[in-house]
């Protein structure tokens, strides 16, 4: 690849990095508004689609191709999966320890992503949606964070980014789970801090996805079990 083409790479990956961001808030408020006044339930579905099927995953493909060759912290496959494994477990205890915490408060509705089958199409459509998912999450910490790697000497910093990511994370699933806002930002929000380890640790965008696809096959396959 040419200079010229990289440099022409990276400015794109900028700009779907910001218009991700964008798109994101502009989302959440549609979200609460169709809380409010249903007939928003168009306008949602449009930016809906568009955020999480379409400038999503690209942006995660731009990402994907950005961080490609800048220096990361060192990983060798058995601590790839090691990180990759035990966080995704954490998270999903976390997740269900919350879930049954806010089940006293408000009913917890049921995870949608656990009605879908496990044919190819399917998954790949899943792998897909999901590529959405993280390019949100990433491009928030971009823009939050103004950076990509973890500083030492920033480290309140970093972290702080990354609850208010988790938050938005959550936030995002408002209509996914009935507008329970307990169980978006407890259930789903809080246990996605855990991501902000998962990217200090190694930041490469396919390792986010990756845990996330494997935390969604657990579910899956649990209810698969029936």
């Amino acid at each position: 690849m040419t200079k010229n083409n990289l440099q022409t790479n990276q400015k794109i990956g900028k700009a779907l990095i910001n218009g991700t961001f964008i798109l994101l808030l502009f989302f959440l408020l549609m979200q609460l508004l169709m809380f409010f006044v249903p007939t928003f339930k168009f306008t949602y579905s449009f930016i809906s689609h568009s955020l999480l099927t379409v400038v999503g995953p690209v942006t995660f493909v731009f990402i994907v191709a950005m961080l490609w060759k800048k220096e990361k912290p060192k990983l060798s496959i058995g601590k790839g999966v090691f990180l990759l494994l035990g966080l995704t477990l954490l998270n999903f205890a976390i997740s269900l320890i919350m879930i049954a915490v806010v089940d006293r408060f408000s009913p917890a509705v049921d995870n949608p992503i656990g009605s879908t089958s496990v044919s190819i199409l399917d998954i790949l459509n899943l792998v897909w949606s999901l590529a959405g998912e993280e390019a949100v999450k990433l491009a928030s910490f971009f823009v939050l964070y103004k950076g990509v790697r973890y500083d030492k000497n920033r480290k309140k910093q970093y972290w702080l980014v990354w609850l208010v990511v988790s938050l938005l994370f959550g936030l995002l699933h408002l209509t996914t789970y009935d507008f329970n806002f307990l169980q978006c930002i407890f259930a789903i929000g809080v246990p996605s801090i855990i991501d902000g380890y998962l990217w200090k640790k190694t930041e490469r965008p396919l390792m986010m996805l990756s845990a996330h696809v494997l935390f969604d096959m657990i579910i899956i396959g649990l209810s698969s079990l029936g």
